[in-house]
């Protein structure tokens, strides 16, 4: 990922889940639910970003829904920002 680029996302999980969050770190952002079990994400990466040399390395992205009855389940995905 680069700063000032445009980033979007799908989630697709069963209909009883009614919430799912990005996370990297202490940074989180909700997914719009869009139907049930179907999610979007539209973010754009901070232009600010690019003048913080050391962040620009691996991190880790959660994705993290949550069922109505408190179910929770992550995925976690390594992105770079570069």
């Amino acid at each position: 990922m680069l700063p000032g680029q445009a980033v979007t996302a799908r989630v697709e999980t069963s209909p009883n889940v009614g919430y799912v969050e990005a996370r990297i770190e202490n940074y989180n952002r909700a997914l719009t639910r869009r139907a049930a079990g179907k999610f979007t994400l539209a973010y754009t990466v901070p232009l600010y970003l690019s003048a913080m040399p050391w962040l620009k390395h691996r991190w880790f992205l959660q994705i993290i829904a949550r069922s109505v009855d408190g179910v929770e389940t992550r995925k976690l995905m390594p992105i770079t920002l570069h």
